[in-house]
């Protein structure tokens, strides 16, 4: 009894070793105290970074681009043919191929087919996104769909459904998964013990999925495996637990790491966090 007392605790401490010593906010030249940073998605290659922003002086929300040279992201771009002529209706709602030549994001913008809908964007030389297009039936329905996060492979496209998603603090939801067929994206099968998650995000192996799950004011990410084709039931991430109050997280393939969004008494930052080793993927491309 001594010995599991001992054990338990000493875990417990571990956790809080792991979360005070690897948790720290991303570079001055993404986040800082004067502007607010929330819901960063980082591409497969670990080199391209969408987050929103909000600046000083009444300025509201804006997507913003960031690319990484040697080890630091630069200075954020504000993405202005998505912010003036789209609407993002759902914050943090948004991913990158994995060369980060497309967006995928959400909006209700005319035009759609249901009231959320997922759409897609393609980066110019200049660094902007243009050519926004519908990804069309079976994918988009009469209901809502959000959140998408695509395979590395530009096979598979994992997203939520969920009857409302007018609070993204709050969205209880379904996880299902769509297979690209040429030019279109083919009907979607809902993946099982995804009932109440939201925000999916895939690894660039296609075999690990980071969620969010929000119950009673309490937000939690957590981690899904796929043994012998099969998703296993999710568990929560307990190494950055004690820093989580948004529901917006990206996994990055090569660190073995979390970016995240923190709000505190003043702002909403960026952070990035490392992972236990049993919350970590069970592979990573080199």
């Amino acid at each position: 009894m001594k010995k599991n007392i001992i054990f338990t605790f000493s875990f417990f401490l571990s956790i809080l070793f792991v979360s005070a010593q690897q948790v720290q906010k991303l570079g001055r030249m993404v986040t800082n105290s004067v502007e607010q940073e929330i819901a960063p998605v980082i591409s497969a290659d670990g080199r391209h970074l969408l987050f929103m922003l909000k600046g000083s002086h009444g300025r509201g929300w804006g997507l913003h681009y960031s690319v990484k040279k040697g080890s630091f992201f630069q200075r954020g771009t504000s993405l202005i043919e998505i912010n003036q002529s789209e609407k993002l209706n759902l914050m943090g709602a948004y991913c990158l191929s994995a060369d980060g030549s497309e967006l995928y994001f959400t909006s209700k913008k005319h035009g759609g087919i249901g009231a959320y809908d997922i759409w897609k964007a393609t980066r110019k030389s200049n660094n902007t996104f243009g050519s926004i297009e519908n990804l069309g039936k079976p994918l988009n329905t009469n209901g809502n769909e959000g959140a998408p996060s695509i395979s590395a492979d530009g096979k598979f496209l994992y997203f939520m459904r969920s009857r409302s998603m007018e609070d993204e603090n709050n969205i209880q939801g379904e996880i299902w998964v769509s297979e690209r067929q040429g030019n279109r994206w083919g009907q979607a099968k809902k993946l099982p013990f995804t009932q109440g998650y939201s925000y999916p995000k895939i690894f660039v192996s296609n075999n690990y999925l980071l969620l969010t799950k929000a119950s009673q004011g309490k937000i939690q990410f957590y981690y899904s495996k796929k043994q012998n084709g099969q998703w296993q039931t999710p568990k929560v991430i307990e190494s950055i637990q004690n820093h989580v109050n948004q529901p917006f997280a990206s996994i990055s393939h090569y660190e073995k790491a979390l970016y995240f969004s923190k709000k505190d008494e003043s702002s909403s930052d960026l952070y990035q966090g490392k992972l236990l080793l049993n919350e970590q993927p069970t592979s990573v491309v080199a």
